[in-house]
Parts: C-alpha cells; sequence; structure tokens
C-alpha cells in the first residue's frame, strides 16, 4: 500500500480503486459496497465472519480484491446468450465475492451457497438492509444445489482448489458456464491436477489496488 493512501477517507480510496480497474459504478453502488463493508466490520466482531480484523485491510484485501476480476467477468458474460445472467458464488462466506458482485450486477441475479448457517444469515442481513433483490443466499452444501436455470457462471473464492472447485460443480455446470476461481500466486500444481474433463481458457494475474500481493484469476470450462 502507498504510504499515505490510508489518510484518504474509505470512499476516495474506492473511487481510485474503481479507476484503476475501470470499472464504472454508480454512487449509490459505490456507497452500497460501503454500507456493506461496515456491517461485515460490526458483525465480524461478534460472529467472526472472515479472519481479516481491520477495516483498512479489509477495504483492500476484501472488498478491492473482490472488485478486480469483475471488469474481465463482465467481459466473458457478455460473450453468453441472454440478459439476466444467473451467477453461483460457491462457498461464498460473506457474501465475498458474492454480494460485490451483486451490487455491481444489479442486471444479473447471484446465487450464494454457503454451509455455514452463520455467514449466510449475515448475507441475508446486508442483502435486506440494501435491498438486493437480485441475489439468493442459501445455506447448503454445493451438492445440494438444484439450479432452476443453467449458471453462467460459478465463481469460487478461496474455497478448494481447482480440481475439487471443478468436480464439485460438475453436476450443475453446463458446456457454457464458466467457471472462475479466484486465486493467489498461480497455482501451476492445481493446475497439473485438473481432470481432462475440464479445459483451463483463460489465466489473468490480476492487480488489485493497494495490495502488494500476487492475484490470478482462472477460467475453467468443461470439455
Amino acid at each position: 500500500m502507498e504510504a499515505n493512501v490510508s489518510s484518504y477517507s474509505h470512499e476516495d480510496r474506492l473511487v481510485r480503486a474503481l479507476a484503476l480497474i475501470s470499472l464504472e459504478l454508480t454512487l449509490q453502488q459505490r456507497k452500497s459496497l460501503l454500507h456493506f463493508l461496515a456491517t461485515l466490520d460490526r458483525w465480524n466482531r461478534t460472529y467472526n465472519l472472515t479472519a481479516v480484523r481491520d477495516l483498512d485491510r479489509m477495504l483492500v484485501q476484501h472488498l478491492f480484491d473482490c472488485l478486480a476480476p469483475i471488469p474481465i467477468l463482465a467481459r466473458l458474460l457478455n460473450q453468453t446468450n441472454g440478459t439476466n445472467k444467473q451467477v453461483w458464488d460457491i462457498g461464498s462466506g460473506a457474501g465475498l465475492p458474492g454480494i460485490v458482485m451483486a451490487i455491481a450486477w444489479l442486471e444479473h441475479t447471484i446465487h450464494t451457497v454457503d454451509a455455514v448457517a452463520k455467514k449466510i444469515a449475515f448475507q441475508q442481513h446486508v442483502i435486506g438492509e440494501l435491498g438486493l433483490s437480485n441475489v439468493r443466499a442459501q445455506h447448503c452444501r454445493v451438492e445440494h444445489i438444484k439450479p432452476a436455470a443453467a449458471p453462467d457462471l460459478i465463481v469460487c473464492r478461496a474455497f478448494t482448489s481447482l480440481a475439487q472447485f471443478a468436480n464439485a460443480c460438475a453436476p450443475i455446470a453446463q458446456p457454457q458456464t464458466i467457471l472462475a476461481a479466484l486465486k493467489g500466486k498461480l497455482p501451476n500444481e492445481e493446475i497439473e491436477a485438473l481432470p481432462k474433463t475440464w479445459q483451463i481458457t483463460q489465466v489473468s494475474a490480476l492487480n488489485v489496488p493497494e495490495l502488494d500481493a500476487e492475484r490470478h484469476l482462472i477460467i475453467m470450462r468443461k470439455t
């Protein structure tokens, strides 16, 4: 992080981060993101939803980290048919990145899934506070998912290995479904262990504003 960045307000830092990743959001969307972050910080003190305890670090390691891949994913979604895309966030935790994507993508339906009840309870609380009508938060395991419509995009962030992610999503993924895994360092061993029924179609290094660490976006499809 630049030495003087933390002296700016979270709003100013968010505006700067969005410009750096070329993502345009309205004032209301930015307010919603900061409200989500503040609510996560407040709940985290009691319910231990995330290991990141400091609000400044949450801004970067959670919010900016989840926003960084959105422009790339948006371009991929634009190549698929239909307008209201069906996006699934597997192992969503506190809504990272599902709630962030729902705020950025009001035109799409975001389904978040997590097996931990308190994390889904937090999501449902913040969904209600923000009036996010495009989010469906489900307390269940991934193997129990029964989508009414084929997913256009399935995303996971720090959920599991690439092979486990692909195998878990295989029953619900269609040939056109995009699987997107958000990773830190490039996981070469995980890539080598990926089942032959899956093909990696894109690997993108992400530049997360204010974060001095490697981040990668791995895109997979069924072969």
